[in-house]
């Protein structure tokens, strides 16, 4: 799955996930492996997904174009002038979390059928 933030040029926004993984109420730094971490019944692991949002486009951000094809159901461009700042971060955060569950369901769904493929 891409962590790239994204752009959404109609709302002059951009939004991006920061993720963290916790053992028990532990963050685990990025630096250890997950395979020293998953031993036995303390191997339990929390992988978060926090969305933030800037007012603003990123340079090296995922274009919204493309986002927008992917989320058919947001063709609609909108007016970042009629929005309060509030609703453009809740309008940036939504569509940035439905591409990412629509992104993480998308490839989970291909790699079950590719299993179930090479398995027959």
């Amino acid at each position: 799955m891409d962590l790239g933030w994204v752009n959404f040029a109609d709302l002059v926004t951009s939004a991006g996930p920061s993720v963290s993984i916790a053992q028990g109420e532990t963050l685990v730094p990025f630096e250890r492996k997950i395979g020293d971490l998953v031993r036995g019944d303390a191997g339990q692991l929390e992988f978060w997904i926090k969305i933030v949002w800037r007012d603003e486009t990123k340079i090296d951000a995922v274009s919204g174009d493309q986002v927008m094809e992917f989320l058919a159901m947001y063709r609609t461009e909108v007016a970042r002038d009629s929005l309060s700042e509030r609703e453009r971060r809740d309008l940036t955060i939504h569509r940035c979390e439905d591409y990412l569950q629509n992104l993480m369901w998308s490839r989970t769904y291909a790699r079950t059928l590719i299993t179930r493929m090479r398995s027959e």
